[in-house]
């Protein structure tokens, strides 16, 4: 039952971070809000996690680890409580980021909590199973919450979030054991703050760098102010005597490739996701059930490696198994930028599975060779370097080749209507960028004549796949580069 509770408190926040997508067209609907508050539903959450999760884990060291995972889930019900009875678009964002704070709470310390009650030889399989679960529910929450919304409203996702939340706190009071770390350590209020607000600033530089544009005086303050606030960081943890996170430990060269490995393929399975999404969506019109059924053998790739993952880090093969599975899945991008072109959504099956099955050969040996080289006492903060690594991989490499994504639409778009003998007016023009950056259904486009809305959306479409393309190939070249990384600075 401790496995259990653990492993659902992990799985509820992570398949939360992917329903929401579901109920996003919704929510607009209701509120009548802009694009822009559509996207801060989104950011609200993950944004917390980005900026407190290695905090949670020195604060579990200190006041203890079942408890303060038990505060993390209250935090989160509460906000999904919040959430579910939102009056306006303003409440449920302000909801969102308290279910961030809870989340950042909950899931490095699920892990820990996990991991310290089984011993050093089995860690390997705790994370496969916590990695499993989290798949399973990533997988089908979306499908299931699809047919929900459509039958009883989005507000239903929170109050599931609710029920399960209730749930997890009463398994974990009972079957949890209460463990921390030695005593004597102090919280390091100041290196709390700088890194908290150092990584939320980078975190909005990249948030905002969709929409301002990376060369906008608004990305690059931001930027400039989260480097200068983690810089001091750096050199306070470098004086004090019990810091937040000993940098020292990171001098650990496997620590430090295994986290690479773990942000770069994050980041570069989230783009993947997001932007394949879009592609099937609004390329080849498929609807968000087909969409998801399609992307769906993906996840069982990844379902199906991470017992076997588990099993061959146990036995020694992390340092083989990430560089596999980063060189796979280069592999599987590489496959996916050619089948996008062919615009035939099954061919893109296999690619798919196998790029599931290289997150899983990438994921687990890399969790499990941070938790085991650093210090018995650091095993929380640990914890959250794993997901710390994740979170700002998936969030920086996004917004990276999200950004990639535009410059390479906006150049093929421009050549493709280049070639187009109709005269657009502003107007139309304007409903032509639209389809780059809005919604094909958008009134503008709407209000076009027929004869005239086929060549910019075919324009579109196209300008899409190509960049598609090179976002894909982008990615491939940096695992293909980490996985090269990893090979010399990962000690067998």
């Amino acid at each position: 039952m401790a496995t259990l509770a653990t492993v659902t408190a992990n799985a509820l926040i992570f398949s939360g971070m992917t329903s929401i997508a579901v109920i996003l067209p919704s929510f607009q609907d209701e509120f009548d809000v802009s694009r822009g508050a559509v996207n801060w539903v989104v950011i609200g959450a993950l944004l917390p996690i980005a900026a407190l999760v290695t905090v949670s884990g020195r604060l579990g060291d200190l006041f203890g680890r079942r408890r303060l995972f038990v505060a993390g889930m209250i935090l989160y019900g509460l906000a999904s409580l919040v959430c579910a009875l939102a009056p306006s678009a303003g409440v449920l964002i302000g909801g969102r980021l308290l279910q961030g704070i809870g989340a950042a709470l909950v899931v490095p310390l699920a892990l820990t909590n996990l991991t310290e009650m089984l011993p050093d030889a089995h860690r390997g399989w705790a994370v496969s199973t916590m990695a499993a679960g989290t798949t399973v529910a990533t997988t089908i929450a979306p499908l299931l919450l699809a047919f929900l919304v459509t039958s009883s409203g989005w507000r239903w996702l929170f109050w599931t979030d609710l029920a399960v939340s209730l749930l997890v706190i009463a398994a974990t009071r009972r079957y949890v054991t209460e463990t921390r770390g030695p005593p004597g350590q102090s919280l390091d209020l100041w290196g709390v703050v700088l890194l908290s607000m150092g990584l939320t600033f980078v975190v909005l530089a990249c948030e905002r760098s969709d929409y301002w544009g990376i060369r906008h005086l608004g990305t690059l303050g931001l930027l400039a102010a989260g480097l200068l606030l983690l810089g001091a960081f750096v050199r306070f943890e470098h004086r004090v005597t019990d810091p937040l996170l000993d940098l020292r430990q990171l001098r650990n060269t496997t620590v430090s490739a295994a986290l690479t490995c773990l942000a770069t393929m994050q980041g570069a399975a989230l783009a993947v996701t997001v932007f394949l999404m879009l592609y099937l969506q609004q390329v080849i019109d498929l609807t968000p059930a087909a969409a998801g059924l399609l992307m769906l053998p993906g996840a069982l790739g990844a379902l199906l490696f991470f017992p076997l993952a588990g099993r061959l880090t146990d036995r020694g093969s992390a340092r083989r198994l990430i560089i596999g599975g980063l060189l796979a899945g280069a592999g599987a991008m590489i496959w996916l930028s050619r089948g996008t072109d062919l615009g035939e959504g099954p061919l893109l099956i296999p690619p798919l599975v196998i790029l599931g099955a290289a997150t899983a050969c990438v994921y687990i040996p890399a969790s499990t060779l941070t938790l085991t080289r650093l210090p018995e006492q650091s095993r929380g903060v640990a914890a959250s370097l794993t997901i710390e690594a994740r979170q700002i991989g998936g969030v920086v490499g996004l917004a990276v080749l999200t950004a990639l994504l535009t410059a390479l639409e906006w150049r093929s778009r421009d050549r493709l209507l280049s070639r187009s003998d109709t005269d657009f007016t502003a107007d139309q023009q304007e409903a032509i960028d639209s389809l780059l950056f809005e919604d094909a259904r958008s009134p503008l486009v709407a209000s076009m004549p027929p004869e005239l809305r086929s060549a910019p959306v075919a324009a579109a479409n196209e300008a899409f796949v190509d960049g598609l393309q090179g976002v894909l190939l982008t990615g491939a070249a940096g695992l293909a580069i980490t996985a090269l990384l990893a090979a010399f600075a990962i000690r067998r």
